[in-house]
């Protein structure tokens, strides 16, 4: 169980499911299915162990009932959506051939589709299923837009921030007067880490937020300007100083 602040600063827990959300790239099942034709889903293997600790795959979703708002956690990320409307009328899903197709539906919605596709394939589950709505998302994760079952555009997303957290991020867990250190992403540690974006936000372990510049090497040195400081002189940073990076500034 956990908490987390939504886009817009409300307070979300996990602890109900309420703002739980499933989410699938049905791209990644076409390829699964190829490598692994044989796979049924049943008791044994549900839909969620076909993505568990797949690098951009497993996703971790939370919605936000207050502003329907969204948060993604892939990886070492952290990608804040906020709502935004749109005509209906003016789009339909074939419009949009060069995005990403997703599934997604509510925690209190899923054990329906669990039901739904025992002794069918992920792929099958995928495509047969009568979500509510089918997802497209654009290929630099900006966007979102849902579409309903008639294929119209119904509803959109657009990428508010997003945070990559370093492997080397350390937190402290507290009881009474004690104090443990805890790395939750030291798993990926040689396996990923974050990217340094000109323009964005370098939040580093000693608390200085550094504006990015100019990459001198990347993944060892950068450039750039201390936003706290009233003159905001450039100065140098190694990535090993980094303890996330973020497209603007933000605490979440």
């Amino acid at each position: 169980m956990a908490h987390a602040s939504c886009p817009n600063g409300h307070d979300m827990w996990n602890g109900d499911g309420t703002p739980v959300v499933w989410a699938y790239r049905v791209g990644y099942f076409r390829e699964y299915m190829e490598a692994v034709p044989e796979c049924i889903l049943d008791d044994d293997w549900q839909i969620y162990d076909c993505t568990e600790y797949e690098p951009g795959e497993d996703l971790d979703c939370w919605y936000c009932e207050k502003c329907k708002g969204l948060v993604v956690y892939v990886d070492i990320a952290r990608l804040d959506y906020k709502r935004i409307p749109y005509d209906p009328v003016h789009a339909k899903i074939d419009q949009f051939k060069t995005w990403e197709d997703f599934i997604a539906l509510r925690d209190r919605e899923f054990e329906a589709f669990q039901e739904f596709y025992q002794g069918k394939s992920p792929l099958e589950a995928i495509e047969q299923y009568p979500f509510k709505y089918r997802y497209k998302v654009s290929p630099d994760l900006r966007v979102i837009f849902a579409f309903n079952k008639k294929g119209y555009l119904s509803f959109g997303y657009e990428r508010s921030n997003w945070t990559e957290f370093s492997p080397s991020a350390e937190m402290y867990l507290t009881a009474g007067n004690t104090k443990v250190p805890y790395n939750p992403y030291r798993w990926a540690v040689g396996k990923m880490d974050i990217e340094v974006r000109i323009g964005w936000y370098a939040h580093l372990k000693d608390k200085r937020t550094i504006q990015i510049e100019s990459i001198i090497q990347n993944g060892k040195e950068y450039r750039g300007r201390d936003i706290n400081l009233e003159d905001k002189p450039f100065i140098v940073i190694a990535h090993s100083d980094i303890l996330s990076i973020s497209e603007c500034d933000t605490n979440t």
